[in-house]
């Protein structure tokens, strides 16, 4: 009989030592967002690990170098994003409470061996419910940034710079106000590419 009172008390012991842990988080961050993809919207296959392609000048309608029709545009990427429960413990639905992630900034820097681009800030809006991934649009590179050194320079020349994009997003929980963020890092390969007949 004594055992069974020991048992029964180191079993509600580690009953509340689990509700414990699970109250003490109640007003914790209980999303954990994970970027699964980042691509070029002319490229959907591109994952992640892929290297973007940034082309500093277009060619215009004539193809020709150094012509009158000649544009900068900026670079756009679609970044997809899941949202998962932050633990096993959580029972979270996609519209219920804590159950759901809204995106309202973004933020890009860069790491050019040897030369310095201003970062990218802005921002945007995307509802990841959990259990779903949504998908969404920023800019990468600006067309401003295209049109002055260190970028310009590599334009009517067969120069190139390699370099890496450091990509965070910042949000909050819909429910709880929680401030919450995901990153990635992807290539860029910037050059004035020439677009083949």
């Amino acid at each position: 009989m004594h055992c069974r009172k020991r048992s029964a008390l180191i079993l509600g012991l580690a009953t509340l030592a689990v509700l414990a842990g699970v109250a003490c988080d109640e007003d914790g961050t209980r999303s954990r967002l994970v970027i699964t993809r980042v691509a070029d919207p002319a490229w959907p296959d591109t994952l992640l690990s892929g290297t973007f392609l940034c082309d500093v000048r277009d060619e215009g309608d004539d193809g020709l170098p150094g012509t009158l029709d000649d544009v900068v545009y900026e670079d756009q990427v679609t970044i997809s994003i899941a949202n998962y429960a932050g633990s096993d413990l959580f029972t979270l639905q996609p519209e219920g409470p804590y159950g759901a992630v809204v995106i309202d900034h973004y933020q890009v820097a860069y790491e050019i061996p040897g030369e310095a681009l201003e970062e990218v800030s802005g921002r945007m809006h995307m509802r990841v419910p959990t259990g779903q991934e949504v998908s969404g649009n920023f800019v990468l590179v600006t067309s401003l940034a295209k049109i002055e050194p260190p970028l310009s320079t590599l334009a009517g020349s067969l120069d190139e710079l390699f370099g890496t994009a450091y990509i965070t997003l910042n949000g909050h929980e819909e429910t709880s106000g929680r401030a919450i963020s995901v990153g990635a890092t992807m290539q860029i390969h910037f050059a004035d590419w020439l677009e083949m007949p």
